[in-house]
Parts: structure tokens; C-alpha cells; sequence
């Protein structure tokens, strides 16, 4: 939790519901945004060694709000996300 913000991903991983205990609305969804996507990873801990670190869990984009609307609703579309690398160009100085 920071600033209020609470996020929690569904026990099957394929949503994401987000509030703010500060807010008592949040935004409109809107109309198909496409541009309301998150790149998401979840802290997790490993279950031998405990030691705490993100792993990626998906790609989401925003599909609703809660009946009273004050928590917001991300369902996964995508499981993978390609990540193009560019070559280093040299610095001159």
C-alpha cells in the first residue's frame, strides 16, 4: 500500500481490484480506453528461501468500476509482454 492505494490480484491471477482509502470515487471508466493498461508485477516471496521480489503476472487493461464506485477493475489480457532491446550507441564526450 502506498498513499492510500490498495491492489489486490484475484487467487486465479486474472484480476486486478484497485482503491484508494483515502477516495470515495474513483475515475469513470472509460468508453474502451485502450490506453488504460497496466504492465503488472506482484511482490511475492519465494517459499523456500522467503526472500521477497516482483514477478511479471500480466498485461492489464481497465474493464470496470464497482456498483458503489470506489474500487476500479483490471482484467489480464495478456500473459506475456515483448521486451525489444536496442543496440548501445557510443557515447561521445
Amino acid at each position: 500500500m502506498a498513499n492510500g492505494w490498495n491492489n489486490r490480484l484475484s487467487d486465479d491471477g486474472t484480476y486486478i481490484y484497485e482503491y484508494n482509502e483515502d477516495a470515495d470515487l474513483v475515475d469513470p471508466v472509460g468508453d474502451g480506453d485502450p490506453n488504460d493498461i497496466r504492465i503488472t508485477f506482484a511482490k511475492s516471496a519465494d517459499p523456500v528461501t522467503r526472500i521477497q521480489a516482483y514477478r511479471f503476472v500480466g498485461v492489464f487493461r481497465r474493464i470496470s468500476n464497482s456498483e458503489d464506485g470506489t474500487r476500479k477493475r483490471y482484467q489480464r489480457i495478456e500473459t506475456v509482454f515483448p521486451i525489444h532491446r536496442t543496440p548501445c550507441l557510443p557515447i561521445h564526450r
